[in-house]
This record gives structure tokens, C-alpha cells and sequence, in this order.
């Protein structure tokens, strides 16, 4: 579907005034702890008032005005929480420019992010392909790899475009391979770690004296709704 958006320019004693002229809030990037951190946006349309914040203990709201920033400067706010509670903030930018509409940032809470969910970890060829959807959290904006190597899960890459890797350095023609994806926001702050996925190895035992060949395999871990079936192809000549 195509959707077009006019913009109508009025000319008005010599003065050009455009309809989709618009208050920027601040960009809400992420909470470390009990600080909320933000960039600063960009508005030229009058002068600088105040970065208001608003918070709830609710997502739908009411929304109450938490601080106004009068420092067009600042970029971070200390909001204390010693009984740890589960609050939901969101921001906008008030600037002295009568009549343009006021927009706001995403709303954030301050909880971890949320987890990102493997689809699935396939071998191609000698490397291995893993897949996860999106995490649901608005501040999320790059995905870490890990792999488990020699008992310990370490990080084998940072994905900051798309919700797909390819793993090259993998061995999944030897072992089975497995893996977590962990949701990362600007402040360092990561999802849990969340149900490995892990691919299948499968190895094989020649009987030359029954002409017999004896498959084994691992099951493969945390397929979504579980696995319906498996299926063995064999090739002939090649």
C-alpha cells in the first residue's frame, strides 16, 4: 500500500509557514540503574523551555509529569526507585512555538529488555545459520551472539542489522553446535539468558558384514512448540 503525505505551504505576509512542522521530543534511549539517558533533539522553530518527563506505574497510564529539564544540555535524569518498583517513562521537548503539534519518545520501563526469540540454528554447508524475532523492547538495538565453547558460552558476535547470522566458525560437521541471542540496549543492558537452540549431529556406523549403516543423532533443543517429526534422506551416488 503507497501512502501519500501533502505538505501545504501558506504564504502569509511575506512569511512561509509549513503544516508539518513539528516539536521533536528528546530520543529515550535506555535506563542504566535509575537514571533515564537521552539524545537531544533538534528545533528550530522558537525557543527552549523544557524536556518533560512523564512516568507511570502502568503502560496505558495516567501519565503523571515526573521532572522538566531546563538545562537543553542535559542529557541524563536520576529517578530513585529503592523499592525497586516497575515504572514506565516517556518524554517531549517544550519549545515555545505556538500552534505546532508536540511529539513524544517511546515509552520505556525500566526492566531489562525484553528476550529475543531463536526461531531456529540449521547447518549450511560447514557454517551454521541462526535465526530469532525481533525483541518487543523499543530500545533494543543490536543482538548478541553466543555460542557455547568448551563449556563456556561466549560472545561470538554483535548483529546490530537484521535478526539473522551466519556462523562461520563454528564446527558443525563434528558436534552439534549451541547457541543464545541476547536483546542488547545503548546502556549495555542485556535480556536473559533464554533457552538455547542447538543443532543437530548426526553420526554413523558402517556394519560391512550385515551391509547395515546405524544413524544417531541429538535431539534438537527448543524448537517452538516442539518437533513434529524427523526425516533421514539418503543420497545415491553422490
Amino acid at each position: 500500500m503507497r501512502i501519500r503525505i501533502w505538505t501545504f505551504i501558506f504564504f502569509i505576509g511575506g512569511c512561509t509557514v509549513g503544516t508539518s512542522a513539528q516539536i521533536f521530543p528528546p530520543e529515550l534511549l535506555c535506563l542504566r540503574g535509575d537514571t533515564l539517558i537521552w539524545e537531544l533533539p533538534v528545533n528550530n522553530c522558537g525557543p527552549f523551555d523544557s524536556y518533560d518527563i512523564f512516568f507511570s506505574d502502568d503502560p496505558d497510564g495516567p501519565y503523571t509529569l515526573l521532572a522538566s529539564i531546563t538545562d537543553p544540555a542535559q542529557t541524563t535524569y536520576v529517578h530513585p526507585n529503592p523499592t525497586n518498583a516497575m515504572w514506565y517513562y516517556y518524554m517531549v521537548s517544550d519549545y515555545d512555538c505556538p500552534g505546532q503539534p508536540q511529539l513524544s519518545s517511546d515509552t520505556l520501563d525500566n526492566r531489562l529488555p525484553e528476550v529475543a526469540v531463536l526461531e531456529y540454528v540449521t547447518v549450511v554447508g560447514e557454517d551454521i545459520e541462526l535465526s530469532w524475532v525481533e525483541s518487543s523492547s523499543p530500545e533494543v538495538y543490536a543482538y548478541i551472539v553466543y555460542r557455547l565453547i568448551a563449556g563456556n558460552v561466549d560472545i561470538i558476535d554483535t548483529v546490530f542489522t537484521g535478526t539473522t547470522y551466519v556462523d562461520d566458525g563454528a564446527d558443525p560437521l563434528n558436534q552439534s553446535e549451541l547457541y543464545y541471542v541476547l536483546a542488547l540496549d545503548p546502556c549495555g543492558n542485556t535480556s536473559i539468558f533464554l533457552n538455547p537452540h542447538s543443532t543437530l549431529y548426526l553420526s554413523s556406523e558402517l556394519d560391512p558384514c550385515t551391509r547395515t549403516v546405524s544413524l544417531q543423532w541429538n535431539r534438537y533443543r527448543n524448537w517452538p512448540n516442539g518437533i513434529g517429526s524427523q526425516e533421514v534422506w539418503v543420497g545415491i551416488d553422490g
